[in-house]
This record gives C-alpha cells, sequence and structure tokens, in this order.
C-alpha cells in the first residue's frame, strides 16, 4: 500500500511569465476545482434513471407512463416478433399464457410503437 501511494504522481503544467507562490497556488485550486467537478458530473450520470429499451418488463413498460397496447400471438414462433420489434426499436413485454392448449403469447407494448 505504502508502495503505491509513493509511486502516484502528477503532472501540472503551468506557464506563465514568473512562477509565484500565488501562481502555484492558482493552479493547484483549478486543478482541485476540475477534479471536484469531474468527481460531480460522475456521480449525477450514476443517479441519472435508465430507461429501459427493446424487451422488458410489464412493470418496466408500464412505469414509462406512455401508454400500453397490447396484442395476441397464437403462433409459437415468438422468435420472429422478437427480431423484427429489435430491428424497428420497440419497447416489449412477453407474457406466454399457458391456460389454453397451444401457449398463446400477449404482446405488450409502448401506445407510441402502434403504428
Amino acid at each position: 500500500m505504502q508502495e503505491e501511494v509513493e509511486n502516484r504522481t502528477l503532472t501540472l503544467v503551468v506557464s506563465g511569465t514568473k512562477f509565484t507562490g500565488r501562481l502555484l497556488k492558482a493552479a493547484i485550486s483549478k486543478y482541485l476545482a476540475h477534479c471536484k467537478e469531474k468527481k460531480l458530473q460522475k456521480q449525477r450520470s450514476r443517479d441519472a434513471p435508465v430507461t429501459p429499451h427493446g424487451k422488458q418488463t410489464v412493470k418496466q413498460l408500464i412505469g414509462q407512463n406512455q401508454g400500453i397496447s397490447n396484442i395476441e400471438i397464437t403462433d409459437p414462433s415468438i422468435k420472429e416478433f422478437e427480431k423484427i420489434a429489435r430491428k424497428y426499436g420497440v419497447d416489449y413485454a412477453v407474457k406466454k399464457d399457458r391456460s389454453s392448449s397451444p401457449p398463446k403469447y400477449l404482446i405488450f407494448f409502448k401506445g407510441r410503437d402502434a403504428y
């Protein structure tokens, strides 16, 4: 641990006609302000909510507050629908209804993706 701390270095380039203590203090304070801003920006980006795209759960789809429509597919080739939905950027959720003998699939998608 001690070696790791000792091996860290910082290169700070300051251009000026006369190098004084005030200039060094100003350069260090600007560097520290820059580091603090960078840290805050990183924290803001981490805290920002991420909206899911593509296949997601019904709960996530409802949580986006854009209205929901649904269709029913009885054909077992659901993979073809998923391929086309990914191609056109449709946000959707798939629920399998096992109560019938050939299973039915309920596809929920955003209201804006209905057209």
